[in-house]
Order: C-alpha cells, then sequence, then structure tokens
C-alpha cells in the first residue's frame, strides 16, 4: 500500500478455528500511519476497496471475520494483549492438498 507503519503494541493473537480447514493464527497489532497521504493503487484483482475507519465505525459493516470480530472488541473495550480462540461461523469447502 506504500504506507510506513510504526507498530505500537500488539491487540492479540487469535487462533481461527473450525468450518473444516485447518486453524490459523491472526496476529492483530495497533499501529499509527508514519506517512499520510497517497495510497499506492492496489491490484483490483485482489483488494475490493481501501477504507480508513475508526474503530467504532469498522464495528457497524457487517459481516466481520470472526478473527477481526474478535480483536475490534479487544480494541473498543481496551483489552489488549488477548491469546484467544475464535470460531468460523461456515463451513467451507476441503482444502485441496494435492
Amino acid at each position: 500500500m506504500g504506507l510506513a507503519v510504526r507498530l505500537t503494541g500488539i491487540v492479540g493473537i487469535y487462533t481461527l478455528q473450525g468450518g473444516g480447514w485447518p486453524d490459523i493464527y491472526a496476529y492483530v497489532f495497533h499501529g499509527e500511519c508514519e506517512s499520510p497521504g497517497a495510497v499506492a493503487a492496489p491490484d483490483p484483482d485482489e483488494v475490493a476497496e481501501v477504507l480508513w475507519l475508526l474503530p467504532t465505525d469498522l464495528a457497524q459493516r457487517q459481516p466481520l471475520l470472526p478473527d477481526v470480530a474478535a480483536a475490534l472488541e479487544d480494541v473498543l473495550t481496551g483489552h489488549y494483549g488477548a491469546v484467544r480462540a475464535v470460531q468460523r461461523k461456515v463451513q467451507l469447502p476441503p482444502l485441496d492438498r494435492e
């Protein structure tokens, strides 16, 4: 995206589980943008849109992925350093392991 970001802390580590896929770990950090301004144009085949939102505004957007929702809840309640499991809410197609 072409931004310089200074990490200021960790929000949490979230284990995304269930749905027929392997568990993944999502590491969520708090940071500050050190180079505000124009954002490099993302590849439209990979990124649908780029938005700058406050955590309270993000909470109004649905649906949120379970790990994003958990991290957002922790940010809004001031709970940093969380380590917890969250469950996928959908059954995913099996992974092709060939």
